[in-house]
């Protein structure tokens, strides 16, 4: 790049150590992305990654998670190692006791995701909450928990951090923390330029947002029940309840549709056999039994 006579350099992130980058501002500006740096002609724009995983944990603490999980990223990597301490911090701040067996440090990609939740799930550990220290490791984490028959969000709440544009289509959407690319790239640019100029440049820390989708939940709601979308809630009225009427019909039941407002959009129900009904209720295993009743009851019966 120096060969090319360039006028200013944009690093982002990146592992360059801080003595480097001031031997190479004073060839031209430099503005470095990930971390709090200001010299002569170097400027560093830092997002704030303690409070982003500060965030992350006080959602999933005040959907009553008291055993929280963290994947971090390597810890040669500033951004992994801020992410961490805010994790610790928040623990801290939230009178949470730190468990190192509940941590385990990866590399950022998906298959280290996928690793370290299958480290995290076969020590016996547990937890109802799992933050990874970047999206693409929750990708990962998310398979694990799924290939060990653990359900996202009904068994562990799962939150990211960057807010990649796949994580609003992951199966569920991913709840993260928004590291807004264009802002930064904007910033960065302005600084560059601001430098050039000879100008002082007033760039401050960008701040974390927390992005809430479908991948957390309350702990303890519900779980083990059916969670639906509305298009399978609509689905399910069309098809389902009418296949559950022509069973009961026929096992001399009565299907009674759940009341609970607050539990759409779930569907929960239990089976009691001896009075010959089927009502509304959030049990775990009487909710998912009875679903699988009804279902192996519908293929007996040549109707499923």
């Amino acid at each position: 790049l120096m060969m090319r006579k360039i006028d200013g350099l944009i690093i982002l992130t990146g592992k360059l150590k801080d003595a480097t980058l001031v031997q190479l501002a004073k060839q031209l500006p430099v503005v470095v992305t990930g971390r709090k740096l200001r010299k002569p002609n170097l400027l560093g724009i830092d997002f704030d990654n303690h409070e982003g995983v500060s965030l992350a944990v006080r959602h999933l603490h005040a959907l009553g998670h008291q055993r929280i999980a963290f994947i971090s990223g390597p810890l040669d990597h500033a951004d992994a190692e801020q992410r961490l301490s805010g994790y610790r911090a928040e623990l801290k701040a939230l009178k949470l006791a730190y468990n190192a067996k509940l941590v385990v440090n990866s590399d950022f990609s998906e298959p280290g995701g996928y690793r370290a939740a299958q480290q995290l799930i076969q020590s016996g550990v547990k937890f109802s909450g799992l933050i990874a220290a970047n999206d693409q490791m929750a990708y990962g984490a998310r398979l694990a928990l799924s290939r060990s028959g653990l359900r996202v969000p009904e068994d562990v709440s799962l939150v990211g951090f960057d807010d990649l544009p796949h994580s609003a289509y992951t199966l569920p959407p991913l709840t993260t923390v928004r590291q807004s690319i264009y802002e930064v790239g904007t910033q960065a640019a302005q600084a560059v330029l601001q430098l050039l100029s000879g100008v002082s440049s007033t760039m401050e820390q960008i701040p974390a947002e927390l992005v809430v989708r479908e991948s957390t939940l309350k702990a303890g709601s519900l779980a083990r029940a059916w969670r639906l979308s509305a298009e399978r809630q609509a689905w399910m009225a069309a098809s389902w309840w009418s296949k559950v009427s022509l069973l009961g019909s026929r096992m001399k039941l009565k299907a009674i549709p759940c009341p609970e407002p607050e539990v759409s959009p779930w569907l929960a129900l239990t089976a009691d056999s001896r009075r010959g009904t089927v009502e509304a209720g959030a049990d775990e295993a009487s909710s998912a039994g009875t679903l699988n009743n009804l279902a192996i009851g519908l293929s007996e019966q040549g109707d499923a």
